[in-house]
């Protein structure tokens, strides 16, 4: 059996530990008469929707001009409405990966060169776009071509056409309309470049 003196020091010392966790703690309040810890009613705080993983869909899309500023759109088969080349991006893919692949699969062409130049956040549809200036590896074959259809080979179920536009057209995706007014006012078109 332990002697009164270990007793006393082992209660002491749980005193003490007691005495640290109260100071501690920003619920509790430490009473100086017995020595003791009083627990206070924490806040009560008004519920949040919480989601512990919220989790975005990634799209990457290609602004890609001819010599005289028109930029290239591709005709969806699905909706009929116009869209820039590109597309959702895949688990544990790159960005440049996704948009080489895209375009590849929408036109039938390689990318030379893409440069980030603006984002669209969708916070409501939980998802945003990001749009990469494009520079295609045929510039001889589309200089010398007479029509977007001699250069671009769209997949067949998918794009229903592919043409250089000036203007834009009336049925577009929100990204696509979005994009094209940015244009207007904060990005240069690439034929001022060349």
């Amino acid at each position: 059996m332990p002697s009164l003196r270990k007793r006393e020091r082992a209660h002491v010392g749980a005193k003490s530990i007691t005495r640290v966790a109260a100071l501690r703690s920003a619920t509790a309040t430490f009473t100086a008469k017995t020595g003791t810890a009083k627990a206070k009613a924490a806040p009560r705080r008004a519920k949040t929707p919480y989601r512990a993983d919220p989790k975005k869909a990634i799209s990457v899309m290609a602004w890609i001009e001819d010599a005289f500023g028109h930029v290239l759109l591709v005709k969806q088969e699905r909706t009929g409405m116009w869209a820039l080349p590109g597309g959702k991006v895949r688990s544990k893919e790159s960005l440049l990966g996704a948009l080489r692949r895209e375009v590849k699969e929408e036109l039938g062409v390689e990318i030379d060169v893409a440069t980030p130049i603006d984002l669209y956040d969708r916070p409501q549809k939980e998802a945003f776009a990001l749009l990469f200036r494009v520079i295609l590896r045929h510039k001889v074959k589309m200089a010398k071509a007479k029509s977007p259809k001699a250069i671009f080979t769209p997949r067949a179920g998918e794009i229903a056409a592919c043409l250089f536009h000036r203007k834009l057209p009336v049925e577009t995706t929100p990204s696509l309309a979005f994009f094209w007014k940015r244009a207007q006012r904060t990005f240069e078109p690439l034929a001022l470049f060349r």
